[in-house]
């Protein structure tokens, strides 16, 4: 695979707390893990990976409510525009970037898993570096597969620039088990160990997501359960107090940033007459999608009186150090509702979780008890909820209901993204999905 070639960690400490070791650039194969210091190095590069502005730091977060139609692409660049049509082409760069930048993290995890026995550390202290890695290859094979279907697994590092990197697809079941495997290696370990680095409870919830998923209710109901009930995390009473997202209560994993290690969305969301590129602005849609008092709206978005509506969730315009939150404790609400209301469970447990989620966003109670409504109602109230943080077109998709619901979507071959171009020309063992 062409984007695999060797690995360049551009490391930025701020962002993980990590002020006890030098960045490096370049790591040569037999330089990278001489000692405990080298190997936290490169554990801090793969979770500094998700700020890539392909990833976490924008497109991977902007992109599924442009397919969604949350958002409208009102700005300069025209890549995005084919997002919010949904045509995207397999030469669009921002597909590539995504591409590159999920397998680049992977395969600074891989780093850690083959090298780390040269560091000579503890038993217990490779065991835990062990567990960040598995976790970070676990996490971003999930955003692969969730966005290309069917894709290369990736378990050695990628070092030698004559390496044949041509690899074929795994299948999508497989790539689970994959993920399912490093999980089931990373929980028992994991521990953690700068600021914004997973713990036990992250482990849980990427169980309980990926179930979900799966459609594995039993399973994502329990894994929801237990970060609910035993890491002592609890609801932000005040919406408002979530954003900027910071590590709050309810924050149970972001991407990291700071005036250093930095992110541009609040400069694409806001409107120009404010320094703003006003590439995206919120949709009729998700305007309308809004009960009246609900306070996500205003928290959410907001209007200019020369430019009008923005989003209003990335507002660090200035120090661009807007945290992104990547699990927070309302998804395991919703999950937990959702996998009951799936198994014909318990009516009013259900409710109680959604209006645990409404009531906190100044809307009343649900009363509904009609499983086919629930069921609706949770997939409205989570396009609500995550508004502007990447969840609904995945929603869609899972649920098999983006072809119902958005006009723009006429196939489900739509539903995954192109295998990008350049990987296409340069793997001959990789293979294109339906409709590209």
């Amino acid at each position: 695979m062409k984007n695999l070639i060797y690995i360049l960690i551009a490391l930025s400490f701020a962002a993980c707390d990590v002020t006890d070791i030098d960045p490096k650039g370049d790591i040569p194969q037999d330089l990278a893990f001489t000692d405990e210091s080298s190997v936290r190095a490169t554990i801090a590069g793969c979770y500094d990976n998700l700020q890539s502005s392909s990833y976490y730091g924008r497109n991977y977060l902007v992109l599924p409510d442009l397919l969604a139609n949350n958002l409208n692409h009102t700005g300069t660049t025209q890549e995005y525009a084919e997002f919010t049509n949904n045509s995207v082409q397999s030469d669009n760069f921002i597909i590539d970037g995504i591409w590159s930048s999920i397998y680049d993290g992977i395969n600074r995890a891989n780093m850690v898993i083959h090298f780390i026995d040269d560091a000579g550390l503890s038993n217990d202290d490779k065991n835990l570096y062990l567990a960040h890695a598995y976790f970070i290859r676990a996490f971003n094979h999930f955003n692969l597969v969730r966005m290309f279907g069917a894709v290369p697994v990736k378990t050695a590092p990628s070092t030698d620039p004559a390496q044949d990197f041509n690899a074929p697809r795994t299948s999508v079941d497989s790539v689970y088990m994959y993920i399912e495997t490093d999980l089931n290696k990373a929980r028992n370990y994991i521990a953690e160990i700068f600021t914004g680095s997973a713990t036990p409870a992250v482990i849980k919830a990427l169980y309980a997501r990926m179930a979900l998923y799966q459609g594995e209710w039993s399973e994502a109901k329990a894994y929801a359960d237990t970060v609910i009930s035993n890491y002592g995390y609890s609801i932000v009473p005040a919406f408002a107090d979530l954003y900027p997202a910071n590590n709050n209560p309810e924050s149970i994993f972001q991407a990291q940033f700071s005036e250093q290690d930095n992110n541009i969305l609040a400069q694409y969301f806001y409107p120009t007459s404010e320094g703003g590129r006003h590439e995206f602005t919120p949709s009729d849609s998700i305007l309308s999608a809004f009960e009246a008092g609900d306070v996500r709206f205003d928290e959410s978005i907001s209007e200019h009186p020369d430019d009008g509506l923005y989003v209003d969730k990335y507002r660090e315009l200035e120090t661009r150090s807007d945290n992104v939150y990547l699990f927070r404790l309302a998804e395991m609400y919703l999950i937990r509702a959702e996998a009951e209301t799936m198994l014909n469970g318990d009516v009013t447990a259900i409710q109680d979780d959604i209006n645990t989620i409404r009531n906190r966003a100044g809307v009343d109670s649900t009363n509904v008890t009609d499983y086919n409504q629930l069921q609706e109602l949770i997939l409205q109230e989570r396009r609500r909820e995550f508004t502007f943080e990447g969840h609904y077109w995945f929603d869609l998709v899972r649920t098999g209901k983006a072809i119902d619901e958005l006009e723009t979507v006429t196939s489900t071959e739509q539903y995954l993204m192109p295998i990008p171009l350049s990987e296409m020309q340069t793997n001959d063992r990789m293979t294109q999905n339906p409709g590209y």
